[in-house]
């Protein structure tokens, strides 16, 4: 699945604004393992739609761009050492001539 990066971005930068607080629930219960996130949480636990859905979009979106990040940067060296080998080739014609 392709997804749209500036799309994802936009959803980004629509969720309140960082950085959140991961907290433990205070539940009291010693088995307990759920947390909140402040800030972008009402009292009761809502979210807004924008951070509702930057959340889920995050957990396909992060992977994602991630992905695409890496293999850029696996391109890029490619691309360098193609460059390095050219540029040698290069130099050594010159000293032929």
């Amino acid at each position: 699945m392709v997804r749209d990066l500036e799309k994802d971005l936009e959803i980004c930068e629509a969720a309140t604004p960082g950085p959140y607080v991961i907290e433990s629930c205070q539940c009291g219960h010693p088995a307990c393992n759920l947390v909140f996130i402040q800030k972008i949480r009402h009292s009761d636990g809502r979210l807004s739609p924008e951070d509702a859905q930057f959340i889920a979009e995050a957990h396909t979106g992060w992977p994602y761009a991630i992905q695409r990040a890496i293999d850029a940067e696996k391109e890029i060296d490619r691309l360098r050492n193609e460059l390095e080998i050219l540029q040698e080739q290069l130099q050594q014609n010159r000293c032929r001539d």
